[in-house]
């Protein structure tokens, strides 16, 4: 009803657990921090894409800073974003939008591709995720596994769904129901 952009959200709540609240959110467009009482569901929470897991009793400066992590990710969801900040298994990573040629899925999780160094970075993020955060930043999902940056592309080549060649060469599947609307997007660049 209220449309939060970040909920703090207990593991052990009456009538059921966050998780199970979360499950009947599947499209949830909102940020979760766990704060609960025990560490025993920390690898559940991150297969959730929490963007937090803190502790009872709650420190008040993790809390400061997982709140303002939040927030930055919530801003980055406008399209006048330059940078992206990627949750990796180490921390997190800020890479520039424009370098990022395209995302790749894998699972529950994507690997991010860019530009410099021919870097690839695994992400606890799902496609679906980055493809609302990219919309409209000049990128396409042309497959179930797939977004790419229109900038990197360099010619479609065609086939029953076709592929994408990027600049690099890399060459990416195009899905049969994606083709029409991908060259439609892909004649505005």
């Amino acid at each position: 009803q209220y449309q939060p952009d970040l909920v703090l959200l207990d593991v052990d709540m009456p009538g059921g657990t966050g998780f199970d609240l979360l499950n009947t959110l599947p499209n949830r467009t909102f940020k979760v921090i766990f704060t609960t009482a025990s560490s025993a569901h920390a690898l559940q929470a991150i297969k959730a894409h929490a963007e937090d897991y803190i502790l009872k009793p709650i420190d008040i400066q993790e809390l400061k800073q997982a709140i303002n992590l939040c927030e930055l990710h919530i801003k980055q969801l406008t399209p006048a974003y330059k940078k992206l900040l990627l949750p990796t298994a180490s921390g997190h990573e800020l890479v520039d939008v424009h370098d990022i040629m395209y995302i790749t899925a894998n699972d529950n999780y994507c690997t991010v591709h860019t530009a410099s160094n021919n870097k690839k970075t695994l992400v606890s993020k799902t496609l679906k995720q980055y493809e609302a955060l990219l919309c409209n930043s000049g990128f396409y999902r042309i497959h179930q596994s797939h977004i790419v940056n229109l900038n990197y592309v360099d010619k479609y080549l065609k086939g029953r769904g076709g592929y994408v060649k990027l600049k690099t060469g890399i060459v990416l599947d195009v899905s049969i129901r994606k083709k029409s609307d991908f060259l439609k997007e892909l004649s505005k660049y």
